[in-house]
Order: structure tokens, then C-alpha cells, then sequence
């Protein structure tokens, strides 16, 4: 009986899953690194009229509203105002001295605002009352702090030609972060407010008295530290030799602007996965923190083991340092051919059992390592399933074969 004996044939390599270990790294802000920025658009600077992120204050007899719905409406966006005194027959309802309604915007934890592209109104209907854009200093806010539209202060001489003019809105700019002019050293609060400066009280009217109203705004966010925390913890990319693209998940936070994007690194620097996160630019943290995933592109990584690591970037595209994930193994490459001898060489014999034989010196080095085979004994001519052996089977097989001449197919299976 003869046997022949064809040479090992490529393999599609086998996968091993293994969930990574949990780690728990907090990563400090990047302190070298220059602050970046990013824009916030409020009410009809952004297409959903946004009005987030603006907080309101308001004593008795004063009104703030916080309304954008059409783009050009007369006094539609963020308002302050007098109330309206509709009960005829008595004297007027009054508003007490230094009382003040306000719409205040607050800069998120680790940024100031640098610029102020502000479009909108102040108007009053007497001297007693003020309708004011201010910016107001983080550390110092009654003290450091600029007018940016309105009236001016208490003692100044008001006139006719000052009350009751309508002027249409426009949009102003103003670059406050870091401009002597305004003397701010960290802007962190936009104020829009309506105050009574009349010692005696400020009476309120069948109409409102005084307003300010924002129409549209765009405010430039400087963000001075990175993201705050990143950490793996969990996923299938480590544990064992891999052949095709994997997850990880992480959390991840930041408490300025929150977290745009967090990709993967191996140790050649290369790229080898990203995911980027929705970002709504008209909240004051324009990106989620929390937990999310990313999917490693194995075609990317170079073959055998290295290390990967994580980077997480901010709205601002501030960045952490790289956080070491884990060690991966990649092989995408099947176990090549190999010499095949048969004991008693190929000629006919008496005995159905057969024993083959090969070398594994050529898998060799930063590779999967050869944990099984694969084969097919069929009657000469004909096609039959593969069958698998032993996992111990990894340098020679012995098989049984039927009477007259058989075809053996015999594949290597690596780790991956």
C-alpha cells in the first residue's frame, strides 16, 4: 500500500479571546502643554437655540426668561427685565434700591472665557434703572469686573438722549481674556442683568421699564488642564496571540470640557484604534465623560507582541499622557509549509498505520506558536472533510488509512 503525502497548506489562524484585566490609572493634566480652546453658541448663535448653562437670579419685581425661538423676534433670547405693573388705581408697585434680576453664565471647572461675540440690547425707560453686560473675574468678582454693554456706573450723569432709543442689535466682540483694557485676569462669568440705581426705589410701569436682551452668542473657552482620569477596563485584546480586530473599553473624564476623543497607540506610535465622541457645542461641557469603547484595527499593528496604550483628548484638544493598556500579540500570518516525512518512507506496505513527521524550527521567533493540525486522508482522487488532531499533535501524526493509495492533506494551526 502506498500513501502520499502532500505538504502543509496555509491555514486561516485560530483565535483565542481573552477579557484584559481591569486597571485603575488616574492621569494628570499634560502641564507642559499650551491651553486650547473652543467655542460655546448660545441662543440664535446655534441652530437649536440653545439656551443652556445660563443660570438665573432675580428679586422680587424683575423677570428673567430664557427664550430663542425665532431667529429676529422682537425681544426673543435671554431676557432680563422689569416686570409689568397692570393693577390701575394705587400707586405703583416699586422695586427697592440695588435690587437686580440676571441671567450669569459660569465658565466650567479649568477654563476662562477669552472672547465674547455678543449680539443683543440694553434698553431702559429711565435713568432709575441699568441694563448691563458685565465679565466678571474668577477669584474677584465684585471687584474685577468690566462692562461690556449697557449702562455705566451708578454715579454716572444720565440723560434724556440715554433713555428710551431702540437701537437695532448688533454683534460685538469683545477679547477680554488677558486685555488691559477690561483689567480681568480670569474672566469666568458672563452677567446680563437689569438693576435699580434709584436710592428711593424704582417704580415698575403698565410696561417693562428696562431690559437687556441676548439675541446670539458665541463665547471662546480657553481650557487650561486636560482630561483628568483615564482607565482600562476591560475588553478582548489581551490574553493570548489575536489574528483580527478587537475591543476595549475605558472610562474617561474631564471636567472642563468633558471627552471628544480617545485613541490607541502601540509602541511604534501608530494608531491602532479611535473613538470620538458627539459633542453638542451649545452646552457649557460640550462632551460626555464616562465610560465608552474603542475598536483596535489590527491591520494597523505591526505583527508580534507590543504594548499599547491609551490617550484621551478634550474638547480643547488638550491631551493626558499615554496610559499603558497592555501587552497584545498579533499574528495574522498562517504557520507556512512545511516537509512532511512518513516513517518507511512513501512505498506500499501491510500495515494501515502511518506515522508523519515534520519540523516546527521554522515557526521560530516573536510568532504564535504551533498548538495543533489539521488533516485529510482521502481515497486517491476523491475530495473528504479535514479532520483535527490531538492538540498534543504538533510535531508528528499518526494515522489509519485505508486499503489502497490515500492523499494526505496536513495544515499547522498556530495560537492566534
Amino acid at each position: 500500500m502506498r500513501q502520499e503525502v502532500h505538504q502543509a497548506m496555509r491555514f486561516p489562524a485560530r483565535s483565542l479571546l481573552a477579557l484584559a484585566a481591569g486597571l485603575l490609572v488616574l492621569v494628570p493634566a499634560t502641564g507642559a502643554q499650551a491651553a486650547n480652546t473652543y467655542w460655546l453658541e448660545f441662543c440664535q448663535a446655534a441652530a437649536n437655540r440653545s439656551v443652556e448653562g445660563f443660570a438665573a437670579v432675580q428679586d422680587r419685581g424683575l423677570i428673567t426668561r430664557k427664550d430663542c425661538r425665532e431667529a429676529g423676534a422682537v425681544r426673543e433670547g435671554l431676557m432680563v427685565r422689569t416686570a409689568r405693573d397692570t393693577i390701575s388705581g394705587r400707586r405703583r408697585a416699586e422695586v427697592r434700591y440695588r435690587d437686580v434680576a440676571a441671567l450669569v453664565f459660569q465658565a466650567p471647572p479649568g477654563t476662562v472665557i477669552k472672547t465674547v461675540r455678543w449680539g443683543g440690547r440694553p434698553w431702559r425707560n429711565s435713568c432709575d434703572w441699568l441694563p448691563q453686560l458685565r465679565i466678571m473675574d474668577e477669584h474677584q468678582p465684585a471687584v474685577k469686573n468690566e462692562l461690556l454693554a449697557g449702562r455705566s456706573r451708578d454715579n454716572k450723569r444720565c440723560s434724556d438722549s440715554e433713555v428710551g432709543a431702540a437701537r437695532p442689535p448688533r454683534i460685538r466682540r469683545y477679547a477680554v481674556l488677558g486685555n488691559p483694557k477690561y483689567d480681568v485676569p480670569r474672566p469666568k462669568y458672563l452677567v446680563q442683568r437689569v438693576l435699580c440705581v434709584n436710592r428711593r426705589g424704582c417704580a415698575l410701569g403698565s410696561r417693562p421699564q428696562a431690559f437687556i436682551v441676548t439675541e446670539n452668542l458665541r463665547l471662546e473657552i480657553v481650557d487650561e488642564q486636560g482630561p483628568s482620569q483615564l482607565a482600562v477596563t476591560g475588553g478582548d485584546l489581551f490574553g493570548g496571540w489575536i489574528n483580527s480586530d478587537r475591543t476595549l473599553t475605558y472610562t474617561a473624564a474631564d471636567d472642563g470640557s468633558g471627552i471628544k476623543t480617545v485613541r490607541a497607540v502601540n509602541d511604534q506610535g501608530a494608531q491602532i484604534g479611535v473613538s470620538s465622541q458627539s459633542c453638542l457645542f451649545t452646552r457649557p461641557v460640550p462632551c460626555t465623560n464616562g465610560a465608552g469603547s474603542l475598536g483596535i484595527d489590527i491591520g494597523q499593528a505591526r505583527q508580534g507582541t507590543q504594548n499599547v496604550a491609551l490617550q484621551a483628548f478634550d474638547a480643547a484638544d488638550n491631551a493626558t499622557g499615554l496610559v499603558h493598556a497592555g501587552t497584545m500579540h498579533v499574528d495574522t500570518i498562517a504557520p507556512g509549509a512545511a516537509d512532511v516525512s512518513v516513517d518507511g518512507g512513501n512505498a506500499w506496505r501491510n500495515t494501515a498505520t502511518h506515522t508523519l513527521r515534520w519540523s516546527n524550527a521554522d515557526n521560530a521567533g516573536d510568532v504564535a506558536p504551533i498548538t495543533g493540525v489539521r488533516y485529510r486522508a482521502c481515497p486517491k482522487g476523491t475530495r473528504c472533510d479535514a479532520t483535527p488532531a490531538s492538540a498534543s499533535s504538533t510535531d508528528q501524526l499518526t494515522i489509519d488509512a485505508p486499503p489502497g493509495e490515500t492523499d494526505i492533506s496536513l495544515w499547522r494551526v498556530d495560537a492566534a
